[in-house]
């Protein structure tokens, strides 16, 4: 991971316009996107009450809303910023691939934390069917 090394470069920048919340307003979602959505939501509502929740239990609601508003919103722009009236697949993953880089969370480790969780969870189950 390199921060800052590209700071002499040059980048496009397009300032949001008065037509861009425009746009934002009219977009909707595409049936397979929202599906993905959902789905992706849901695994990652579970991820974050798995790590997070026990512990700070009554700031977990705000949380998770407050996550729902900023990936809607994530997906819409996405969309917007393709020229698009329609939230599709690509716009999803976009927006989920944003927010864990705004977070600094490392998606990688913690789908393999998640995933060994799961198969220890299962094990337990499984043990305490032939106990």
């Amino acid at each position: 991971m390199s921060i800052g090394f590209d700071f002499d470069q040059n980048i496009d920048f397009n300032p949001i316009t008065e037509n861009f919340f425009r746009n934002l307003k009219v977009v909707k979602w595409d049936k397979k996107a929202n599906k993905l959505f959902e789905k992706a939501f849901s695994l990652h509502t579970h991820m974050v009450s798995y790590i997070i929740a026990e512990f700070f239990s009554s700031q977990f609601a705000k949380n998770i809303s407050a996550n729902r508003f900023i990936l809607t919103f994530l997906v819409a722009c996405n969309a917007v910023n393709h020229n698009r009236d329609r939230m599709v697949e690509d716009d999803v993953v976009i927006a989920f691939k944003t927010f864990y880089k705004l977070i600094h969370a490392d998606i990688d480790q913690l789908l393999m934390w998640l995933g060994d969780f799961f198969h220890l969870n299962l094990y337990f189950r499984i043990f305490k069917l032939f106990k």
